[in-house]
């Protein structure tokens, strides 16, 4: 290990403090190269790249897309300042709908105005598919209206209780292009995962990947411009109704503008402090900008490699940029402060000795802390989640970048500038210090006591840690996406939703069933009889009555709406099976095929979460709906399926808690292994890893007392709190040690 750290040591100094000039035209050099690659830094905030990575409900929840043709979809609510009977609100949303409808992206437009009122059609209606609609002008607007109103199929998902608030659908053409390449590369990352990948398989994954990433992003734009031509048409309107805009991807194209906000804002923030902490610390030009070209270069190297690597930023990995320059900058005032030392105890030597004695006395802690900080960061790569595993591996690597992009650019610079006068050090930070290690010589006792308490504190605190359920509360009250949620949860039927899959049963149908349809003279139909029926009803209204959810619709919706058209009413089970062949196409695709798949026997019933619901907890809901299915209904466990971004992201939550608490003592039994190994003394690496265990377990604990839940944001709080413990703890000892 002496003859590795001799090597090292002797290296160093022949080539990097002996050529300074050439090193730091080099690093210039490397870092205006990477810079080229900036541009291509991008940002994803889909809704995909919030859920686990390798989640058997994402497959799903992607068989379900594909089953029942369900796509995209924007909203805009629409509250006129008059009554929505009004002719002149009619008018009104008859020019927004038609604007819609013209956009390109758009595959149709659903509202109050062209829907099929199908409790005034006949059967000659249903089986030409022409169904009175307010649009046709052969029924009154205002009945019409209180019919839509009162429909189950529409009811708090076109129109309001109030019948004040309606709702424009604006559908996107399904990307069949996206949706073929997502196929073929997921197939070739499972083959990749099960270790069944071959050298032309790998090839292919790369071309495919290539190919999704740049359609993906040309999807983005096109979705954006979208979104922009959607709010500019309201915008026109906004002084005769109250207009918002809502759906998925309203949601990730405005994530990302925010997170493109946040990355210029936090970055100039930081920066800006940085420099005043700077001048209030040194009080000299030359310490304030040696370390900001530091930052300044990690950063530029960090932002080039990322965009080089094609690796997307998301929400949480976003925040690297602002860690990044604060781990920069502690390294670079480490070796300052130890700089400045060796120059006011040595002031006779010359710039390359104390350059060198600098680099010797600093190398061995920095390179440990950055070591140790980067298995922190590491931890979270086990989180199966691709932010957060993003954000690990960013942070991993900008420690790295951090690390050498220090111990080049300041040595190098220092032996480009003079020696200067001997520093007067400022005795602000010593006083503080020296209080504390006199208070803590006279009152060891206390100090050991209160990190116990703190313990105990920790312990409760944590175990009151919750898990965040609440998707609408990562928005300020003041943007669209929480007012569109607030809207369409208050006043049209919810916003996340959640769908459950029920396949039939491998025995379909016995004993009394069996001779009712017998009766009816046979059918092939599982689930269209009336007995079936009668469960899904069962199962519609339990979910209808729960208080975390809005709108329910499912194939027992779609029945009670037929039955309500003269010629269709008490049908028999006969009847009902042969319901699908009786229906013209946009009827059948409407009502039947959005919740029953014929071919596979498969019912959907979709519901919709109250995300502002202050007492949403997703995975108890989701147990109670299990139990009810289970319980009540005797279905087995393998026979329905919960799906629907509700649950994926509910996944993503419970994924948090069991990657990242459940393996932290994993991360700590790695940093006491690097103590030992460093300090070369059990009892010292016990005494070093207290004050990093208290850190986190007051952070955590902390975060559980005042109700702050652990979600995809604050998961990465731990990792971080250990990042910084280790860095002092380290830098600590080694002091204390070599002073001693």
């Amino acid at each position: 290990m002496q003859k590795i750290t001799a090597f090292i040591d002797s290296s160093y100094q022949n080539i990097i403090l002996a050529y300074p000039k050439s090193t730091l035209i080099l690093l210039i050099i490397v870092t205006l190269a990477f810079s080229m690659f900036i541009s291509q830094f991008k940002l994803d905030a889909s809704a995909e790249s919030l859920v686990l990575e390798n989640d058997e409900s994402l497959q799903i929840y992607r068989e379900m897309n594909r089953d029942f043709t369900t796509n995209e979809f924007l909203v805009v609510t629409f509250e006129p300042m008059q009554a929505l009977s009004e002719s002149a609100s009619l008018a009104t949303l008859q020019k927004i709908h038609q604007a819609f409808q013209i956009m390109p992206g758009v595959s149709s437009v659903n509202s109050v105005l062209n829907v099929p009122i199908v409790e005034l059609a006949n059967k000659e209606d249903v089986a030409n598919g022409v169904f009175p609609t307010i649009n046709s002008g052969k029924v009154d607007a205002k009945q019409a209206l209180k019919i839509i109103q009162a429909s189950p199929l529409y009811n708090k998902f076109l129109l309001s209780d109030d019948g004040r608030t309606t709702a424009i659908q604006i559908n996107l053409i399904r990307d069949e292009t996206y949706y073929s390449l997502l196929k073929q590369r997921n197939v070739l990352n499972e083959k990749k995962q099960q270790g069944q990948i071959s050298e032309v398989d790998k090839q292919e994954l790369a071309t495919v990947s290539k190919q999704f990433s740049a359609h993906a992003d040309e999807l983005s734009k096109q979705q954006s411009q979208l979104i922009e031509e959607v709010r500019l048409v309201m915008n026109d309107y906004r002084d005769q109704a109250q207009l918002f805009l809502g759906g998925v991807p309203m949601i990730a194209n405005d994530m990302i503008d925010y997170v493109r906000s946040d990355l210029l804002i936090f970055g100039i923030t930081v920066t800006v402090l940085l420099i005043v902490m700077l001048v209030m610390f040194f009080a000299s030009f030359k310490w304030v900008l040696l370390p900001i070209i530091s930052c300044a270069i990690s950063s530029a190297l960090m932002l080039g490699l990322i965009g080089f690597l094609n690796w997307p930023v998301t929400v949480i990995s976003s925040n690297f940029i602002s860690l990044l320059l604060i781990m920069t900058l502690a390294i670079n005032i480490h070796l300052i402060v130890r700089y400045q030392e060796l120059q006011l105890n040595f002031p006779e030597y010359d710039q390359l000795w104390l350059v060198e004695q600098m680099v010797k006395k600093m190398a061995k802690p920095c390179f440990y802390t950055a070591l140790t900080t980067i298995i922190a960061f590491g931890s979270l790569v086990v989180s199966g989640i691709r932010p957060v595993i993003d954000f690990g591996m960013m942070m991993v690597l900008g420690v790295l970048v951090a690390f050498f992009v220090t111990f080049l650019w300041l040595p190098c610079g220092l032996l480009l500038l003079s020696k200067g006068k001997p520093p007067i050090l400022n005795n602000r930070t010593q006083a503080v210090t020296l209080a504390i290690a006199r208070f803590i010589e006279k009152r060891s006792a206390i100090v050991v006591l209160v990190a116990v308490i703190l313990s105990g504190v920790s312990v409760f605190g944590i175990s009151r840690l919750s898990i965040d359920n609440r998707f609408i509360d990562y928005f300020k009250s003041h943007t669209e996406i929480y007012q569109g949620m607030q809207l369409i949860d208050q006043k049209l039927g919810g916003t996340t939703p959640l769908d459950i899959i029920i396949k039939a049963e491998e025995e379909p149908i016995s004993n009394a069933e069996e001779d009712d349809f017998a009766d009816d003279g046979g059918t092939t139909s599982f689930w269209l009889n009336q007995y079936k029926l009668a469960d899904i009803e069962k199962m519609h209204n339990f979910l209808n009555a729960l208080p975390e959810t809005g709108k329910v619709l499912s194939l027992a919706t779609s029945i009670n709406v037929i039955e309500s058209i003269p010629g269709f009413a008490d049908m028999s089970d006969f009847e009902l099976a042969l319901l699908p062949s009786a229906l013209s196409l946009d009827v059948r695709k409407t009502l039947i095929d959005s919740y029953y798949l014929v071919e596979n026997e498969k019912i959907r019933i979709n519901v919709r979460l109250i995300e502002s619901n202050p007492e949403l907890k997703r995975n108890e809901l989701f147990e109670k709906i299990t139990d009810f299915l289970t319980d009540e209904m005797n279905l087995n466990e393998t026979q329905f399926q919960l799906t629907g971004m509700a649950v994926l992201y509910n996944n993503m939550l419970q994924s948090l808690f069991q990657s990242q608490i459940l393996t932290i003592g994993a991360v700590f039994l790695a940093i006491m292994a690097m103590f030992i190994v460093l300090f070369r003394s059990i009892s010292v690496s016990i005494i070093a890893i207290i004050p990093n265990l208290l850190a986190a377990g007051a952070v955590l604990g902390f975060m559980g007392l005042i109700g702050t839940p652990l979600d995809m944001m604050t998961i990465t709080i731990a990792a971080i709190t250990v990042g910084i413990a280790v860095d002092d703890t380290i830098h600590y000892i080694h002091r204390f040690r070599s002073e001693f």
